[in-house]
């Protein structure tokens, strides 16, 4: 989609400007937005990715925190940001048609049709970054590009002191000035932190000072309603067992647009240490009721009505609280689940793999069982064959057959 002149106009600005050498990542500032705070930081004085990140409110500038405290092997937790970016490129990032809206701007203005190149990307939580579609993401960036332009010229005569520009350390417990953050204990909340908040007036550059907002997690989604027919199917079975359980996002994205990680509701059996098929959601936004039907489903198809139900994170329990509360079932959070990290660990390693002819031809020689036979295999096989599944590693007629059985 042609992101329109008057943003090429800016970025094409912002390149020439340089100004990701004068103003570095840490040094965060904020923009207004018609109402909205947009908290900004240049990236690229490594040289490795130039960028302008806008971080829309609160919500927004939450997954910039949460981004400090992440593990950079996790792709779910690499993919969490929420913003909008403008970025400079190099040619193999573009599509062709991409490469010809550019050129064509560059012809049309006399601009050099030279690498880098803009960019202008949308990231959504758990989403592959994709274009910017929204119209209001994109009068954000405008805005943001603005002052980011207005902002170089002003340092061609100002220090960034003058413009109240100061390195930040920051996370999701708090935050302090870099250089003031000694071994002492962790970051905590400091009102007194400001960075400055940016507005242009008629063509003028105006500065207030203003603190960074809290860190508040993102609402976890809960199920609405419970499928009573399969919840009557399930407390029909022998109450037994521990069971962990964990919402988790798949290691690799599936098709959607834009591509993203679905969750999947991790389950094993803590004694036995058997992993049943996980529930999989379809969307990144997911719909807790149909999650939670297909979770209920799996727990009554592998005969699983667990007495106690361990869970670590706050997403995973909001998930379980009600279907507990009417299946009886004891839920309690606990601080670590070593059986189901195991089975997770698992998990992301048959992603990493590359494909193996031997495991091809297996999956070639189980695709031609029927479903009875297929039926008849161990169970502790045939549920590793279901969480594969949501991999989208096997063969279609394989994961067809699979689901059949799930039906």
């Amino acid at each position: 989609m042609n992101p329109g002149k008057t943003l090429f106009k800016l970025a094409y600005a912002f390149k020439q400007s340089k100004i990701w050498k004068k103003i570095y990542e840490d040094e965060l500032f904020a923009v207004d937005l018609d109402g909205e705070i947009g908290y900004c930081s240049l990236m690229g004085r490594n040289g490795q990715h130039i960028a302008l990140a806008v971080y829309v409110g609160t919500e927004g500038f939450s997954t910039l925190r949460y981004m400090q405290t992440i593990d950079q092997s996790n792709l779910a937790d690499l993919l969490s940001q929420d913003c909008i970016q403008c970025s400079l490129e190099k040619k193999e990032e573009f599509m062709p048609e991409e490469l010809d809206t550019i050129q064509a701007y560059c012809k049309e203005n006399g601009i050099a049709f030279r690498t880098p190149y803009p960019q202008f990307s949308r990231y959504y939580p758990y989403c592959v970054p994709c274009a910017i579609t929204n119209s209001a993401d994109k009068k954000h960036l405008r805005e943001a590009l603005k002052v980011v332009v207005a902002l170089a010229e002003i340092l061609q005569r100002y220090n960034k002191s003058d413009l109240h520009l100061r390195g930040i350390a920051f996370d999701t417990e708090g935050e302090t000035y870099v250089g003031t953050w000694g071994p002492a204990g962790p970051l905590m909340p400091n009102p007194a932190v400001t960075i400055p908040l940016f507005r242009l007036e008629r063509g003028k550059l105006m500065c207030t000072d203003i603190p960074l907002p809290p860190y508040v997690e993102r609402r976890p989604s809960t199920p609405t309603r419970i499928n009573e027919i399969d919840l009557a199917r399930l407390m029909k079975l022998p109450k037994k067992g521990i069971y962990q359980c964990q919402i988790v996002r798949a290691p690799e994205p599936v098709e959607g647009n834009p591509p993203y990680l679905p969750a999947l509701v991790m389950t094993v059996d803590e004694e036995t240490g058997m992993v049943l098929p996980p529930a999989t959601a379809e969307g990144a936004l997911y719909n807790a009721d149909a999650l939670l039907d297909e979770f209920i489903s799996i727990l009554v198809e592998q005969t699983a009505y667990p007495a106690c139900i361990y869970a670590q994170t706050e997403e995973t329990l909001a998930f379980l609280k009600g279907f507990c509360e009417k299946a009886r079932i004891k839920l309690e959070k606990v601080e670590e689940l070593p059986e189901l990290e195991e089975a997770v660990d698992a998990l992301y390693e048959q992603y990493q793999q590359d494909d193996r002819p031997d495991m091809n031809e297996i999956f070639d020689r189980i695709s031609q069982m029927s479903l009875d036979e297929l039926a008849g295999l161990p169970p502790m096989l045939l549920s590793q064959l279901h969480m594969m599944d949501t991999t989208g590693i096997l063969p279609d007629a394989l994961s067809n057959k699979l689901r059949k059985l799930r039906e």
